[in-house]
Order: C-alpha cells, then sequence, then structure tokens
C-alpha cells in the first residue's frame, strides 16, 4: 500500500509539475485517436464496399457457403469493436470516478490536518493561560496568607492593647475610688510598684500564656497594701477606738472629698509606674507609652527646691493622646478588616476565574478528542480508499489484459480479412479469365 501510496504522490506530482507538457501529450493522444478513428471507419467503409462488390459476385455465381463465411467473420469482428468500445468508455469512466474520489481524500486530508494544527495551537495557547492563572493564584494565594497572618499579629496586638486600657481603666477606677478611704496607701503602692519593678517588666515582655499574671501580681500588690494598712489600723484601732469614733463620724463626708484631690497625683503616679513597666517591653506600640513618665507633671520651684506637681492641662493632654492612639488602632483594625474583605471577595473571583478556565480547558480537550476520533476515522477511510484504489488497479490491470485480447482478436480479423480479400481478388482474376477463356471459346466456335 506505501508503495502504491508513493506512485499515485510521484503521479500526482508529476502531473502537477509540467502540466502544459502533459496537456499537450494528452491533445496529441486525442488527435491520434481521432484520426485512427476516422481511417478505422474508412476502413470499415471500404470492407462494407468490398463485401457488397463480394455479395454481388457470390449472387451472379450462386455460390452461397462463402458469403456466409465473411459474414460470420464481420459479425465477429463488429462484435469485437463493440466490446472494444464499451471497455474503452468503462474504463475512462472509472478513471475519472477514481480521479474524483483522490481529489476528495486529499482535500478532506488536507482540512483535517489543518484543524488538528489550529486544534493543538489552541490547546497550547490555553494551557500557557492555565498556567499564568495558576501562578497568578500561587502568587495570590501567598500574598493573602501573608496579610492574614499580619492581620491575625494586628488583631493579637490590638487585643493586647485593648487588655491593657481595660486594666489600666479597672486600675484607674479601682485606685481612684479607693483612695479615698482610709484603707489604702497609695505610698506604699508606689514604693511595692518601684522594687518590682524589674518582675512586673519581665511578665509584660513574655508573649506566652505566663502574661496573665500580670493582673494578678497587681492585684496581690493592693491587697498587700490593704492588708498592712488594715493590721496597722487594727493595731492602733485597738488603743483610740473609742477616743476616734466621734471624730471620725464628723470628719467622713470632709475627708471623702479632700482624700480624691489629696490621692489623684499618688493614683498618676501609680499608673506612671505601670506605664514604664510597660514601655521597657514595647516601646513602639503608642506615641502615648513611649512618652515621658512624668509627662503628667510640671516642675514648680519651692523654698525647698523643684517639686513635680500635678498638672491637669498635661494630664488632659495625656488622655487625649490615649484616645487619639485608640482611635487610630480602632482605625487600623476597620482598615485590615476591610482588606480582608477585599483579599476574600479577590480571592473568590480568581477561584471562579480558575474553575471557568478549568472548565474551558476540559472543553479543549473534549474538542481535541474528538478530532483525534475524527482523524483516526479519516486515517481508516483513507485505508479503506488506498485497498479500494488497489483493487480498482488491478481492475485496470484485468481490462488492460482483456484490452491486449481484443486487440489480439482484432489482428486475427483483421489478417483474416486481408486473407479473404487476396481470395477474394485471386477469385476474381480467376473469374475473369474464365470468362476471357468462354468468349474466346464462344467467339471459336
Amino acid at each position: 500500500i506505501r508503495y502504491q501510496i508513493e506512485k499515485v504522490d510521484d503521479l500526482r506530482y508529476h502531473l502537477e509539475s509540467d502540466p502544459e507538457r502533459h496537456r499537450h501529450r494528452i491533445r496529441c493522444l486525442t488527435e491520434a485517436s481521432s484520426r485512427t478513428r476516422e481511417s478505422l471507419r474508412a476502413r470499415e467503409r471500404q470492407t462494407n464496399e468490398l463485401k457488397d462488390q463480394l455479395a454481388q459476385l457470390l449472387v451472379r455465381l450462386g455460390d452461397r457457403s462463402f458469403l456466409d463465411v465473411t459474414d460470420d467473420a464481420g459479425a465477429e469482428c463488429d462484435r469485437q469493436l463493440e466490446n472494444i468500445n464499451t471497455l474503452k468508455a468503462l474504463y475512462n469512466e472509472r478513471l475519472r470516478v477514481l480521479s474524483e474520489l483522490r481529489d476528495v481524500a486529499v482535500k478532506e486530508l488536507t482540512d483535517s490536518k489543518q484543524k488538528l494544527e489550529y486544534s493543538l495551537k489552541k490547546s497550547e495557547n490555553f494551557e500557557e493561560e492555565l498556567k499564568k492563572t495558576e501562578e497568578k493564584v500561587d502568587a495570590q494565594a501567598s500574598e493573602i496568607t501573608n496579610l492574614e497572618s499580619q492581620l491575625g499579629l494586628t488583631k493579637a496586638d490590638c487585643r493586647d492593647l485593648q487588655n491593657q486600657m481595660s486594666l489600666i481603666n479597672g486600675l484607674f477606677t479601682q485606685m481612684l475610688l479607693g483612695a479615698s478611704s482610709a484603707d489604702m496607701d497609695l505610698d506604699r503602692l508606689t514604693q511595692l510598684l518601684q522594687e518590682n519593678h524589674e518582675l512586673i517588666s519581665d511578665i509584660a515582655r513574655e508573649e506566652s500564656t505566663e502574661a496573665a499574671a500580670l493582673p494578678k501580681l497587681l492585684l496581690d500588690l493592693v491587697e498587700q497594701v490593704e492588708g498592712g494598712k488594715a493590721s496597722q489600723k487594727h493595731s492602733a484601732g485597738e488603743n483610740s477606738a473609742e477616743s476616734n469614733s466621734e471624730t471620725f463620724d464628723r470628719k467622713e463626708d470632709d475627708l471623702q472629698e479632700e482624700d480624691i484631690a489629696h490621692n489623684l497625683p499618688k493614683v498618676w503616679r501609680v499608673l506612671l509606674e505601670l506605664l514604664s513597666c510597660h514601655a521597657v517591653t514595647s516601646p513602639s506600640v503608642s506615641v502615648a507609652s513611649c512618652s515621658d513618665p512624668n509627662s503628667c507633671y510640671k516642675s514648680v520651684d519651692t523654698p525647698a527646691g523643684p517639686t513635680l506637681v500635678i498638672s491637669v492641662s498635661k494630664t488632659y493632654i495625656r488622655l487625649k493622646e490615649l484616645i487619639l492612639e485608640k482611635k487610630h488602632l480602632e482605625k487600623e483594625m476597620n482598615r485590615m478588616k476591610q482588606l480582608n474583605a477585599h483579599l476574600e471577595s479577590k480571592l473568590g473571583e480568581q477561584e471562579k476565574r480558575l474553575s471557568m478556565v478549568s472548565a474551558e480547558l476540559t472543553k479543549t480537550w473534549n474538542i481535541v478528542g474528538r478530532m483525534q476520533a475524527q482523524h483516526q476515522q479519516l486515517h481508516t477511510h483513507e485505508e479503506i480508499l488506498r485497498y479500494e484504489l488497489q483493487q480498482k488497479r488491478k481492475m485496470l490491470q484485468e481490462l488492460k489484459q482483456e484490452l491486449e485480447y481484443c486487440r489480439e482478436k482484432w489482428e486475427s480479423a483483421r489478417q483474416k480479412n486481408t486473407n479473404t480479400e487476396l481470395e477474394w481478388r485471386n477469385l476474381r482474376r480467376e473469374f475473369a479469365a474464365r470468362k476471357a477463356l468462354a468468349a474466346h471459346d464462344s467467339f471459336n466456335n
């Protein structure tokens, strides 16, 4: 089959390479065939004329046997000519059908190859787009992971700041309200905080679960101060309980307001000490924690020297800074939430796009599979056409053999016709000689 295909390709190449020469050859062969047909028709006319003359002679002579033999040879010759013409027409028709089938098969094969190449290129483009999309999705996923980790850290920082603010507010309220009573010695509490400054700083510096011990430690210090003060008052109260009962009742209301105003600087000193403990560990948390611990005080010259006195304006400024810092942290937290929501929406869009690209890729692979199946079918059809072409070539060889046989028969018939013509001429001469002899005999008689 491969050899036959190569022969067909070579024949097509030769036909397509020099069409003018082949057209000229076909034209010449057509003209030669027409001239041969004309000469054959002329010979047939001459044969028919000779047959007529021979029939006339035989009628005159009265011999019918020779005429029957001649008629049989002519009929055989006519049948052979008709068979030759029929076979030639059949051969030309089959050759035309084979050429049309070959052209259609070549055209379909070319179209299938072009479609397959186009589909392969389209599939490669889809694969490149899918790889780029996957890379983008991976990059965005890593970016989302980083942002989520940053968001978690920011939330943890915000929670720490909120816990610290709530702790400071609670301690501030507790000391401010408890300082009005005689059960808390703020100077003693400040001294204890200064003595345990390193311990509180170490606990605040820890980022593990041990950091939860800081509120408990502060409460223990407050209870220690309250317990010491209560024990001192209990020992002193046993000696002077009766003498001070009336005085305590009278001055209780007056001392309430005075103690609050008097103990306010001490409360601020305790809070600043706590802030200084926290400022050692996280100096960059806020602007308020990085400021001077004595920012709420102002220096006043006294006869004993400069003394720090609490300033209402500085305290107000400090509170304002803390409030602004809290608002800033809340704003940052809201911004991070919005960023997280935006990233989640982007992630959803990318997932939808990835699913669409995956669906398109699946469709493309299905199309490629169908085209491969069509290509396989075309290949099978091509094999069938090649087999049919081989069978038709075999049939063509058989027709050629039959044509050769018919040609041989025609040659034998022509040879018989020639022999018949020679015999007819001999008979004519013999008849002429007999006629002359009969005329001479009659003349002699």
